[in-house]
């Protein structure tokens, strides 16, 4: 019989940290495992959101004086892992986004208005935030941008295009990341968020995407765009730094995700095998089907080890640039190779027709692009290790 038994308490696991894990995991549950499984296709994210707030479990790791639970980094990797476990690529996608992308670089650097007036609404679903930093030609790699800023007294005028980005369609702000003309790297570009009234700003037509279908993703152009200097994040030129510190960042929540998508996806093989077994259907090849299932339990167990190592550095303050860009390369790569093994072994239908298998296989295409693809991950890791 087909076994499963692949689970690592990372150090860093307290007391307090498992009470949030059930909280969390408790308020999904109620909240957003009803909508993963459900046959909707157009979420109302800011709803979820605010039913998210209510269950308190938004905010985790700020505190309190800006909106926070002050329930740390242990916390927001429960986060992370529990919607990793959410059979729904969208909602993990979205979520991220809003909640551990952009919220956290306003928390850190927003000024008062940012705070209270955008952060404050954010956290309890009055406002959705997007992303918008890829590019084309560029795309994640925020060294190529060509979107520029230039100052003219009080206000900013933006011009480029931002290509692809989620949540576009709907959101209320969007970060966006451009160049200052004069300066040099890495010290030229400057954050702002963006409310999608402003003037000049331009978000195209829905487009259509392999995986995560409920993310509306769409391209935002912005055309001599005026944005007051009271929406810029942080200091003009440190855009690119606030950038990168946050990519290091996400990349090991993101690497939680996965591998609990991964995690997921191999219990559904299992349980998928067991069935034609109780069934007495005959699998072809069941020893070699058990030496794969052991090979990616193995892996998962090393990509699990490297994520909580690195999460346990930038818990602890200490330097976590290289090993989070190795966690994204693993995880992303595990994802998608169990979602691989999962439709071969799920059989033909899968292929063909709407299925747990086929669900995991699509929304974990899109894992080795979000908060950086495969090739930035080795080129980081090139650059950090100096091959």
């Amino acid at each position: 019989m087909l076994e499963s038994n692949h689970s690592i308490t990372p150090q860093w696991m307290s007391q307090d940290c498992l009470a949030w894990s059930k909280r969390i995991n408790n308020g999904f549950d109620e909240v957003l495992m009803p909508i993963a499984t459900s046959n909707v296709t157009k979420y109302d994210y800011k709803g979820i959101i605010k039913a998210l707030h209510d269950k308190g479990i938004t905010g985790l790791r700020f505190d309190d004086e800006r909106d926070g639970l002050k329930a740390g980094l242990p916390a927001q990797a429960m986060f992370a892992e529990a919607l990793g476990r959410v059979p729904c690529g969208a909602l993990g996608m979205s979520l991220t986004i809003h909640l551990d992308m952009v919220a956290p670089m306003v928390h850190q650097l927003g000024n008062t208005r940012q705070l209270k007036d955008i952060l404050h609404h954010a956290l309890r679903g009055r406002f959705l935030f997007s992303h918008a930093v890829t590019e084309p030609n560029a795309g994640s790699d925020i060294r190529m941008m060509k979107t520029t800023a230039v100052k003219k007294g009080d206000e900013w005028i933006i011009n480029g295009t931002k290509k692809m980005i989620s949540l576009a369609p709907i959101a209320d702000y969007h970060f966006v990341l451009a160049t200052v003309e004069g300066k040099a790297p890495p010290f030229n570009m400057v954050a702002f968020l963006i409310p999608k009234h402003a003037p000049g700003v331009v978000v195209g037509p829905l487009q259509r995407t392999l995986g995560n279908q409920a993310c509306p993703v769409a391209d935002i152009e912005f055309h001599n765009a005026k944005v007051s200097d009271s929406l810029r994040l942080g200091q003009a030129g440190m855009g690119f730094i606030l950038q990168m510190q946050q990519f290091v960042q996400e990349r090991i929540l993101s690497s939680l995700r996965a591998n609990e998508m991964a995690k997921s996806c191999l219990s559904e093989i299992i349980k998928h095998l067991k069935a034609r077994e109780v069934a007495g259907k005959p699998i072809a090849q069941i020893d070699s089907i058990r030496h794969r299932i052991a090979h990616l339990t193995a892996e998962l167990y090393q990509s699990q080890s490297a994520t909580y190592v690195a999460m346990g550095r930038w818990i602890n303050d200490d330097d976590y640039d290289s090993l989070s860009a190795t966690c994204k390369l693993l995880s992303s790569r595990l994802a998608k190779q169990v979602t691989r093994e999962a439709m071969q072994l799920g059989g033909v239908g899968h292929y063909q027709n709407a299925s747990v298998f086929s669900g995991y296989f699509r929304d974990a295409r899109l894992l080795s692009i979000s908060t950086g693809s495969d090739e930035m991950m080795l080129k980081s890791i090139a650059s950090s290790e100096q091959y």
